[in-house]
């Protein structure tokens, strides 16, 4: 089996009360017969606390970024390289946990690879 590539948002007063909500949304449209390629797959998550001047999006995108051969290290400034090794470390792993960071007051980005 393969994995795809999912970013979900969702609300909730804590980051596992946005996790159930995104897994039972995830559960309500691709159902629970696994290996749907999305959060329905995962069973947890690491949180990684998004610096204060970095955007979740741009964050994401360096994360993902070094899953590609072509990845150039200046792409990502210095000061947040550790930060993003270790949240692609987390995002690489099919089978692992979802990374998940806050973005705004009460919403989480979730994002990794899920088998499909």
């Amino acid at each position: 089996m393969g994995a795809d590539n999912f970013t979900t948002r969702a609300k909730g007063t804590t980051a596992t009360d946005a996790f159930r909500t995104a897994k039972d949304e995830a559960y309500y449209m691709h159902g629970h017969r696994g290996y749907t390629g999305t959060i329905a797959d995962k069973n947890e998550f690491i949180e990684i606390p998004l610096p204060k001047d970095v955007d979740a999006a741009e964050f994401i995108h360096w994360v993902e970024v070094m899953d590609y051969n072509d990845y150039n290290p200046s792409e990502i400034p210095a000061q947040y390289l550790a930060l993003v090794k270790r949240a692609y470390t987390t995002w690489k792993d099919k089978w692992g946990p979802a990374v998940a960071v806050k973005c705004c007051d009460g919403e989480y980005i979730f994002f990794g690879l899920a088998s499909s």
